[in-house]
């Protein structure tokens, strides 16, 4: 149910009178029907908040339109204050990998949006372009809400790319591809088919690179597998790489079928060193 079918349109339209009074100074002749629209649209978006982050829903004589409006604004409010706690937390111990489109993500265009971010008039706009890719389909999340959302992915392949050693990360990308400071693609996506070869011939991370016999073995034993067979055997692996933390667990499934996928096609046309760190021999 929508929040205008939810709540009486009149009730609404009074809501949004008084936000844009309050916005323009109470001279309403000069607000467009772009900001009008804009202002229903930021009523609508705290309305809907409140609806998701609060269980005492209106019902009845329980609580008014405007209060519900004024609970909305405030959990707005306090999820801005958690991308600013959570963003703290993160940049010290960021790293990009030499990515360019995850360090502009970060270094500028996190601290853009607490900057500009306006939770009383367009707490509907993200402003964050969020250029740089991440594992979790963030398409149905406005707001401060997908902003949240979109740092906390990151916050999560932060710890685990952390755990393999920026050495390791940056030649898993170096092999994936020579420029990859340019490319925009997920760093997590580029790094874990090539990790999970690491899991599934139980190989040490320090040794940086496979034999020809590793690509035979990982070819003789899950290349002849249907695909679901081979998601399922990704999966466990990607389990067993994170078991010290469920919620990178949980992240990282996510990119569970794409990894499969990707080592699915490199053992069918012999490609795996484009998914593996280089072959060591000549």
């Amino acid at each position: 149910m929508s929040i205008v079918e939810f709540y009486q349109r009149e009730e609404l339209v009074g809501l949004v009178v008084e936000l844009t009074e309050r916005y323009s100074g109470f001279d309403s002749t000069s607000v467009t029907y772009e900001r009008a629209q804009q202002l229903m649209e930021a009523v609508c978006y705290c309305l809907q908040m409140h609806q998701q982050l609060e269980s005492d829903l209106p019902t009845g004589t329980n609580i008014t339109v405007r209060e519900a409006y004024q609970r909305g604004y405030e959990a707005v409010c306090n999820q801005a204050r958690q991308v600013r706690l959570l963003y703290e937390q993160l940049l010290p111990r960021f790293q990009s990998y030499g990515m360019l489109c995850l360090q502009d993500t970060i270094v500028k265009g996190i601290p853009a949006f607490l900057v500009h971010y306006d939770a009383r008039y367009c707490p509907q706009d993200r402003l964050l372009t969020m250029d740089y890719p991440v594992l979790t389909d963030l398409r149905s999340l406005r707001g401060v809400q997908a902003v949240w959302a979109y740092l906390r992915c990151i916050d999560l392949e932060q710890r685990f790319l952390s755990k393999l050693g920026y050495d390791f990360v940056c030649d898993s990308l170096w092999a994936y591809h020579s420029n990859y400071a340019v490319l925009i693609e997920n760093i997590c996506a580029i790094v874990l088919p090539g990790l999970l070869g690491y899991v599934l011939l139980e190989k040490p991370l320090h040794q940086r690179c496979f034999t020809k016999q590793d690509y035979r073995v990982l070819t003789n034993r899950y290349g002849a597998m249907e695909q679901s067979q081979l998601i399922e055997v990704v999966r466990s692996a990607v389990s067993r790489l994170t078991r010290w933390d469920g919620d990178v667990e949980q992240y990282l499934l996510q990119g569970a079928e794409d990894a499969a996928v990707r080592l699915s096609v490199a053992m069918e046309t012999n490609t795996l060193q484009t998914v593996c760190l280089p072959c060591c021999e000549k």
